[in-house]
């Protein structure tokens, strides 16, 4: 999150994914597809993994979130933003565990 606004970093691998990156799929279609857990790249698959790389500048009150694919199926990005906005990272550390 960057100035109140939530930006994905790293790319989804995964079927639905790929749709709406070439605009086959809106957003909404993919949450609901049935080939939703699909998953077109994953550690133990090929011999070699192929690791996305990005390098990104920090800016002062930057908020990183490292999460699974799946938590996109259990809230919203709105919802991901307003906790991320609105919670110090020592309560949402903490409230993990």
């Amino acid at each position: 999150m960057r100035a109140g606004k939530l930006l994905q970093l790293t790319d989804d691998h995964s079927f639905v994914a790929e749709q709406v990156r070439a605009r086959a799929f809106t957003k909404e279609q993919a949450r609901s597809s049935p080939y939703r857990h699909v998953i077109t790249r994953a550690l133990g698959i090929a011999a070699v993994a192929k690791a996305d790389l990005r390098s990104q500048a920090l800016r002062k009150d930057d908020r990183f979130l490292l999460c699974t694919d799946g938590l996109t199926e259990m809230v919203t990005d709105a919802e991901i933003g307003r906790i991320l906005a609105t919670s110090s990272p020592r309560r949402l550390f903490s409230s993990c565990w």
